[in-house]
């Protein structure tokens, strides 16, 4: 879980630099490599700490 916090740090800092490029005639988008690779990995670790918080909560019964 703590490393989905990690990546969605990332992601907004991503986002800032996306959304407020320093070349202004760059074009203005939200769906570069930068910006998705953290977010996807954000995803899958956050579904992947919530399976093994389940797993340990029921096998700890």
């Amino acid at each position: 879980m703590l490393l989905s916090v990690g990546c969605g740090v990332w992601t907004l800092l991503a986002l800032t630099g996306a959304l407020e490029p320093l070349d202004k005639s760059a074009p203005v988008s939200i769906r570069g490599s930068n910006v998705t690779i953290p977010s996807m990995l954000q995803i899958i670790l956050f579904m992947l700490g919530l399976f093994f918080t389940v797993a340990f909560g029921i096998l700890a019964q």
